[in-house]
């Protein structure tokens, strides 16, 4: 009797589902810390972080206005390629490559506009 093996498939789809997920992650945190850190210091007049959190402001806003359209595209790219390359992906794998995409064309829109260009002219200032 000899006996078949099949290829471990589902764990393959669960790594790649992961991948995904972490591209997703890093996409949404690094939006998410573009406005806190950047857009919202430079939307509110005379803007004073709240007290204890001088240094996280100091640091963090420099950091994320450059690090987060980093990070973001890079997260784009990679989900990107997989779309491209990988033909096989499960249904939920593609969704969240797909929503990576979105989320990036959303942030390079808020990049471009006129909240986005005003922001980055302030902090340029």
């Amino acid at each position: 009797m000899t006996m078949t093996t099949q290829p471990l498939r589902r764990g393959v789809d669960r790594f790649e589902r992961s991948d995904a997920r972490l591209a997703l992650v890093v996409t949404v945190a690094s939006v998410v810390a573009f406005v806190v850190l950047v857009v919202l210091p430079a939307a509110v007049p005379d803007f004073v972080p709240p007290a204890g959190t001088d240094l996280l402001w100091r640091l963090g806003a420099p950091l994320g206005l450059v690090l987060a359209p980093v990070a973001a595209g890079l997260a784009g790219v990679r989900s990107a390629c997989v779309l491209w390359a990988r033909r096989d992906l499960d249904d939920t794998t593609r969704r969240l490559h797909l929503a990576v995409l979105v989320l990036l064309a959303a942030f390079a829109v808020l990049l471009a506009s006129p909240i986005g260009q005003a922001t980055l002219a302030w902090w340029r200032d």
